[in-house]
């Protein structure tokens, strides 16, 4: 699917399946071993309090750095029926380091699947403090939520922890941009993330840096229009241009 695209294989039905673009990206993704990208993604995941701390900032504050992580396991999709069924689950491990799970929630144009009583980030929430949910991961260590989304998902992550005040610090924010941009700063030196990256720019996920201006051509052609001072400020009246040809209004 990705290299298809970036081929100019297009399939504008897959295009807004979150399903498929969960599998094109992080396809490849997880294939990438940490620190040193997913270091950088994760300085962009930011807490939606008034505080926006980012993912990596909260694990300095418990004791961790990341840059000891070195192994990445990846699942796709697994369905807990007392939770639902989470899109992505990450587990980072290295020497001397509590591990480290991470559940990310891909989102493209839609919002939350359940809200209220349901609400999907709580259950996921519930889920990471489940640990009879995932017994072989069963050990003590770090469990965040990860929301990725076309556009900061602020008012939604504020109404999850409205319903679970005391997960302030393990749900995280993060941007489809941001993907893109730190592919962006490794694909240089590799292949995947150059892939990731064209991937990502080719469905749109740039950030927006305005619109381009472009000049009018001078002198433009098939007659003169423009180049009078009808079209100028100044004091001259326009009759003092009544004898140019090609004039605005015929007296």
């Amino acid at each position: 699917m990705l290299l298809a695209e970036i081929n100019g294989k297009r399939l504008p039905a897959a295009e807004e399946q979150e399903d498929w673009l969960t599998s094109a990206v992080f396809g490849h993704l997880r294939l990438v071993s940490p620190p040193a990208f997913w270091e950088q993604l994760f300085r962009r995941a930011t807490s939606p309090s008034g505080l926006r701390a980012s993912l990596v900032t909260e694990l300095n504050s418990r004791g961790i750095l990341f840059e000891r992580y070195s192994e990445l396991e990846t699942r796709f999709w697994t369905c807990f029926p007392k939770h639902g069924e989470p899109d992505l689950l990450l587990r980072f491990t290295g020497l001397g380091v509590l591990p480290l799970t991470v559940l990310i929630e891909v989102k493209l144009n839609s919002g939350k699947s359940g809200i209220g009583s349901n609400d999907q980030l709580v259950r996921y929430l519930e889920l990471l403090r489940d640990r009879e949910q995932i017994p072989e991961w069963n050990v003590e260590d770090h469990r965040v939520v990860v929301y990725l989304t076309r556009s900061f998902a602020l008012n939604e992550m504020n109404a999850s922890l409205a319903l679970a005040p005391d997960d302030v610090s393990n749900l995280f924010g993060l941007e489809w941009r941001d993907v893109l941009e730190t592919a962006q700063a490794f694909s240089a030196k590799d292949q995947l993330l150059q892939e990731v990256y064209q991937f990502l720019r080719g469905r749109g996920f740039e950030a927006f840096h305005g619109f381009r201006k472009a000049s009018l051509p001078s002198p433009m052609p098939g007659g003169t229009f423009y180049e009078y001072k009808y079209f100028q400020s100044g004091a001259d009246s326009l009759a003092a241009y009544g004898s140019a040809p090609g004039r605005f209004y015929e007296r």
